[in-house]
This record gives structure tokens, sequence and C-alpha cells, in this order.
């Protein structure tokens, strides 16, 4: 009775360390189109470029059977001319990107704009995709 207690206690402490490796999540490799997105940021206000803004660009990813992968966000910069050029992620070892939103951000992260959403197809066989301006508002 003792080995039979003794054998289930190491049987469980066993799977919970092998539930906890099999619950971390490992860095991908992620692959990224050749597609640049580029534009401006202005103030809205004062139609003045924005120095060095902050130009998020967030991606959600495809279903998967096991639940929904987290989106993320790359970050760029904008020049003092308050131009920027942006890559797009493609997949990750796991799972391809379905959609994309582009906003951008004042150095103090006060000012935003309204973000611009699109999906993979709009980056297909481009290698330049033109954002336009971005313009930041009160």
């Amino acid at each position: 009775m003792m080995k039979k207690v003794l054998f289930m206690k190491r049987l469980i402490t066993i799977l919970v360390i092998l539930l906890l490796f099999a619950a971390c999540e490992k860095d991908d490799k992620r692959t990224y189109f050749k597609t640049e997105g580029v534009g401006y940021v202005y103030y809205w206000h004062t139609k003045e470029p924005v120095q060095y803004a902050i130009v998020d660009v967030s991606y959600g990813f495809e279903s998967r059977p096991f639940g929904q992968v987290q989106p993320g966000t790359d970050s760029f910069r904008a020049d003092e001319n308050g131009y920027f050029c942006v890559k797009f992620l493609r997949r990750t070892e796991r799972s391809n990107v379905t959609g994309y939103s582009v906003t951008a951000f004042d150095t103090d992260y006060k000012l935003t704009n309204t973000a611009i959403s699109f999906t993979v197809d709009n980056i297909k066989g481009k290698n330049i995709l033109n954002l336009d301006t971005l313009w930041l508002r009160y």
C-alpha cells in the first residue's frame, strides 16, 4: 500500500512538471513581409510634423484549435520630419497574422490618432504600402 502511495505522489509530481513546461510559451521565430508601410505623422491642430513619433503596428492571429493567440505589437519611430517606415509581421512558428492596425503617438503618449486597420490581403504582392498621413489630435 505504501508503494502505491509513493508511486502516485511521484506520478502526480511528474505530471505537474510536464504541465508547467507545456503551458510555458517559447519565443517564436518571426517572419516578416518584404512590404514596407510608409507615411507621415502630423499634428492635426498645427499641421506640423510630429518629430520622432511612435508608430505601433498591432497584429491579430488566425484562430487555433486550442484558443486564440494573443495579439502583438511592433513599435517603430518616425524621423524628425514625421516620416515613418514600418514592416509587417507575416507569421510566427505557430500562427499566421490575419490583420493589422497602425496607430501613432507623440513621444509622451498624450496624443493619438484613429487607427488604420487592414488585412493581409492589402499587403500581399506590394513592395510599398502607402499609409498616407496619420493625424494626432487632442
